[in-house]
């Protein structure tokens, strides 16, 4: 299962992988090689971010994630379902210090 158009052409979700359109058509695409790719090129863009993120900024970034990663874990392949939990992982852990137990678990939500 590939993300929907509507989802890609979201602009807080082009505006999470800094407007990398091409990522997020490789999301789309039936290889799920090419799906894990991608989730491993935007736990880079993410990843980025977060190296100095503030507590005002990642209580922003948590909608579009959360979108992102509801998404991503819908993915029938086991491969890309696991690479979009280890996303998961990384984002709870690293917006671990800068959000409150119950944000986190809305995001988790």
């Amino acid at each position: 299962m590939q993300i929907s158009d509507n989802f890609a052409n979201a602009p807080q979700i082009k505006a999470l992988v800094n407007g990398n359109v091409d990522l997020l058509k490789e999301l789309r695409l039936p290889n799920p090689k090419k799906r894990l790719k991608a989730i491993v090129e935007i736990k880079k863009i993410i990843q980025k971010k977060l190296a100095t993120v503030a507590a005002a900024t990642a209580r922003d970034m948590v909608e579009p994630m959360q979108l992102l990663l509801r998404e991503l874990l819908r993915d029938e392949n086991t491969d890309v379902y696991l690479e979009a939990l280890n996303l998961l992982k990384f984002i709870v852990g690293s917006l671990a210090s800068h959000l409150s137990a119950l944000d986190l678990h809305l995001m988790m939500g």
